[in-house]
């Protein structure tokens, strides 16, 4: 009898976190507009992404990420930023600057290029914030 107490107490104090916790659920039944795909799926449209954009900005509390550290380690730092350094500065570029020095300082991750000891000219440099993914900065030398 006290186990199923507990349990009870446990599910219903886990459903009210749960509950508390999910600021942009969307309970498309309630929806005037929404479409449905050929393969069944929903699409809610541009005019709900806004709105659900404006909460994040607006309620700090409605990003449940807040706090995290989004880029724990440098292969996932790595595999965020050689993409973007590809586009801007062109892939064969970027990879004839590898081996690459990182450095966390602080909430921020600092990526910059090598040149072999022979060569002189630049390398990029990119910094990112590992808790929201921003780019704080990125450039390269001559």
């Amino acid at each position: 009898m006290k186990k199923t107490v507990f349990r009870l107490l446990l599910i219903g104090l886990v459903s009210i976190l749960v509950s508390s916790h999910c600021y942009s659920k969307i309970n498309i039944k309630n929806l005037t507009e929404y479409s449905k795909d050929s393969i069944g799926r929903h699409f809610l449209g541009k005019e709900i992404a806004r709105k659900e954009l404006t909460k994040f900005i607006n309620n700090p509390n409605a990003n449940l990420l807040k706090g995290t550290v989004l880029i724990k380690n440098k292969e996932m730092l790595i595999s965020i930023v050689e993409p973007i350094l590809f586009e801007i500065y062109g892939k064969e570029n970027i990879i004839s600057q590898r081996p690459y020095e990182v450095y966390l300082f602080d909430d921020y991750w600092f990526v910059m290029g090598t040149l072999p000891t022979d060569l002189e000219g630049g390398t990029f440099t990119i910094a990112i914030n590992r808790m929201t993914c921003g780019i704080i900065g990125i450039s390269h030398g001559k």
